[in-house]
């Protein structure tokens, strides 16, 4: 073989082996992108779920061992928290197995009976009426004042003047949180839309 013959053999080996290089160097990377893409979507984040965990004296409806655990910031005032409610109790109903909800207080400042509403509800609570205070409060939320707190206290079978002495004798909590509803799905905050179907397929990614 002349040397001609040679040297253009050996060009073409060269490229096939650079060719193999650059192939093999693009699989590689479109491998290691797709396990990270893989390995976020199976596994959403639950930063701050060690914060975010379901307490004992947690208001809760469903089973605390769930999959999917919604804890919720609300305020009884506040109007798009009262649209959350009725979204978050009919995925209670559809997923009662699969889902919990947890309610937590964060009545704002700047609703004069919010904290009121968020003292009444713990009240009824440990009477074993909480969820139907926290209902009627939410279905009264157009008109809610002290005495629209009481006559709801009432209705529910409370003495008027023992449930007034208790809500004045009460103390509030001091959360960091700057809007309501604030929802936490395993222990991710959630900031999409509030709508149940919404909510929903963010549940389905756990589920």
């Amino acid at each position: 073989m002349d040397d001609e013959k040679k040297q253009k053999l050996i060009r073409i080996i060269g490229t096939i082996l650079v060719l193999v290089i650059i192939i093999g160097g693009v699989y590689f990377l479109v491998r290691k992108d797709s396990e990270n893409r893989n390995n976020s979507n199976s596994s959403p984040s639950t930063e701050g779920s060690a914060v975010l965990t379901i307490k004992n004296d947690d208001w809760i409806k469903g089973k605390k061992e769930a999959k999917v655990a919604i804890i919720e910031y609300s305020d009884y005032q506040c109007p798009a928290c009262a649209y959350t409610s009725t979204s978050l109790d009919e995925i209670s109903n559809a997923y009662p197995n699969d889902v919990v909800i947890v309610y937590r207080h964060f009545p704002l400042p700047n609703h004069q009976f919010a904290f009121d509403a968020a003292v009444a509800s713990e009240i009824a609570g440990e009477a074993g009426k909480f969820w139907e205070m926290h209902d009627a409060i939410f279905a009264n939320q157009d008109k809610l004042s002290k005495e629209e707190i009481l006559n709801i206290a009432e209705s529910l079978g409370f003495n008027r003047a023992d449930f007034d002495k208790k809500i004045n004798e009460m103390d509030g909590e001091d959360l960091r949180l700057d809007h309501t509803p604030t929802i936490y799905i395993n222990g991710k905050e959630y900031s999409g839309n509030i709508d149940k179907d919404s909510i929903i397929n963010e549940i389905k990614k756990y589920l």
